[in-house]
């Protein structure tokens, strides 16, 4: 058998093909769509616990519609291709933010859902999934770690940070948009590990805020911390949110209101000392009422993402304990209410009691709050309601084109 000639390559068939004399132009069309394979799926492994992990840095919906090859065309895209079915056929996680002012109850709901079956189901995950996961992404959207050189590094602490050669800003300011962005890639690279390992329906809640006991990010309440920023220190909502559509993950938020003679009780009893000078009561009630009417727009701005309206001073909310877990996969809702019951002890203040916290000098203030609560509560049963009833509606349409 003849050696093939220079410029040939010999095939099985003995039959030789002469690659000078193929067209520039298929010669490129296969250049450009072997580097559209390339581009298409981009992943990273990872080496943890003996396991390897895929992440997806694109987005997975656009694998077979992007048109240029498909996976089972490929073998390179074997193993990416089971991953896709995995996350088909999985519950994501859910992202759930806690909103209320200072003083409501953010440590109650960080003892709930420590005791909750959704903290279960997060323990199961490990190694895939640590705590310190949901620390890091609590980090990117506030982080007081350290004031000079890392609170600009959160999504809501950036405008505060002090402005300098050290810092990770731009020359002309922060740099927002890359902080959305590392907010997203953390908010979906936990969405797609729960994906690939969570293997059901139900969706796996991730708490934003408040839960899993207090980190240098605070409770991320309104306001969140003291300082000369304290008013600007409070959660965006449309930014927080920009990042959850960025990653293409679920995000949702609970309103939690308090009696207001209570949250300020709870806010200055505790923080009094580090407030500052010049705080009084009368202060923290001008600035909670402006707190309040910030959430009451916030709440009819989004209110697809409302989840649960809770009063700290009612009954349990049966649908708190639903979205944390209970009353699903063999849990009992009863279970919840007991657990509620078993970390809070209703008081009702006396007359003498709110005299104390709100002498009647500045009663005309503590007015305001109150009424500022009682937007609050009105925005999220009306948000809430009328949702119910846009899905009657919906259902409905639906029966009679059936």
């Amino acid at each position: 058998e003849k050696p093939a000639a220079s410029g040939t390559l010999q095939t099985s068939d003995n039959e030789s093909l002469k690659t000078h004399n193929l067209p520039n132009a298929i010669m490129a069309r296969l250049f450009f769509l072997t580097l559209a394979a390339l581009t298409l799926v981009k992943s990273q492994q990872h080496i943890r616990g003996g396991q390897r992990e895929l992440f997806w840095l694109d987005d997975p919906k656009t694998i077979e519609t992007k048109g240029v090859v498909t996976i089972q065309e490929e073998e390179i895209f074997q193993e990416q291709a089971h991953y896709q079915d995995d996350i088909n056929m999985a519950g994501g996680a859910e992202f759930i933010f806690l909103i209320a002012i200072e003083g409501s109850g953010h440590h109650l709901y960080s003892s709930i859902y420590e005791r909750s079956p959704a903290k279960r189901d997060l323990i199961k995950l490990r190694p895939h999934i640590s705590d310190k996961d949901v620390f890091d992404l609590h980090f990117a959207l506030f982080n007081t770690v350290n004031l000079w050189t890392m609170k600009d590094t959160g999504l809501f602490s950036a405008p505060c940070a002090p402005q300098g050669p050290t810092n990770n800003h731009k020359p002309n300011g922060l740099n927002g948009t890359a902080i959305v962005e590392r907010v997203s890639r953390k908010m979906k690279s936990i969405d797609e590990r729960v994906r690939l390992e969570q293997k059901r329906d139900t969706p796996l809640i991730i708490p934003l805020n408040s839960a899993m006991g207090s980190q240098p990010e605070g409770m991320m309440s309104y306001p969140n911390f003291a300082g000369a920023c304290r008013s600007l220190q409070y959660p965006d909502l449309d930014a927080l949110y920009a990042s959850c559509d960025a990653a293409a993950v679920s995000c949702r938020h609970i309103v939690l209101t308090r009696d207001p003679y209570r949250s300020l009780e709870s806010t200055w009893r505790r923080h009094r000392n580090l407030l500052g000078r010049g705080v009084s009561p009368a202060t923290l009630t001008k600035e909670f009422t402006t707190m309040l009417d910030v959430i009451n727009v916030q709440i009819q701005t989004h209110p697809d993402r409302l989840a649960v309206c809770w009063n700290f001073t009612e009954e349990p909310e049966d649908e708190l304990g639903r979205l944390l877990g209970w009353g699903k996969n063999g849990t009992d809702i009863d279970d919840f209410r007991s657990t509620y019951d078993s970390l809070f002890v209703r008081k009702t203040l006396t007359e003498e009691q709110r005299l104390e916290i709100v002498p009647p000098e500045i009663d005309v203030y503590m007015s305001s709050m109150i009424k500022a609560v009682q937007r609050v509560q009105k925005s999220c049963r009306d948000t809430l309601n009328e949702r119910e009833e846009s899905d009657k509606k919906g259902k409905g349409r639906r029966q009679q084109q059936q």
